[in-house]
């Protein structure tokens, strides 16, 4: 049965405003740290923010926005077994690593996953790779998708 809008976990008093945060998975708030950062996100009244996590090293930061009422949304990375263990997540789908960590983020409070990021992009894809054929990329990338979503949602959180 289709859900209504306001049948999903938003933050206190949404205002719908969010922004994406750093790019790189390591940060760690600079040398002022989050503290100073979730400051000026709740003074700007911000609600939603995007958080890219490798390997649950997000997880501290999330659970210090879900404190100042921001709810996170995470953006996975996924990484194959070494050696090719870079982050590219096309072609290929969630593992346990990546499951053990969004069970981990759903612990601490956090709804909200994103399992892969712009697979326009050439970069998105290991070695570049990405299939001459539009359509076949974008049937391999929806295949992919629906595999990590189910998963996502087996364990309690909410795709995108």
């Amino acid at each position: 049965m289709p859900k209504d809008m306001k049948d999903f976990p938003r933050p206190p008093n949404d205002n719908g405003r969010g922004l994406h945060g750093s790019w790189d998975a390591a940060w760690t708030g600079d040398e002022q740290g989050y503290d100073y950062w979730i400051k000026l996100l709740t003074e700007l009244n911000i609600k939603w923010f995007k958080v890219l996590d490798d390997r649950g090293k997000s997880i501290s930061f999330c659970e210090k926005l879900l404190n100042a009422g921001i709810f996170p949304i995470v953006r996975i990375l996924r990484r194959d077994p070494p050696p090719n263990d870079t982050p590219e997540p096309n072609p290929g789908h969630l593992g346990s690593p990546e499951e053990q960590t969004i069970k981990r983020l759903i612990q601490a409070g956090v709804r909200y996953f994103e399992t892969n990021n712009e697979p326009n992009l050439t970069v998105e894809w290991k070695n570049n790779a990405i299939p001459g054929n539009s359509i076949e990329a974008a049937k391999l990338v929806a295949l992919n998708w629906l595999f990590d979503a189910r998963l996502i949602l087996s364990l309690g959180g909410l795709p995108g």
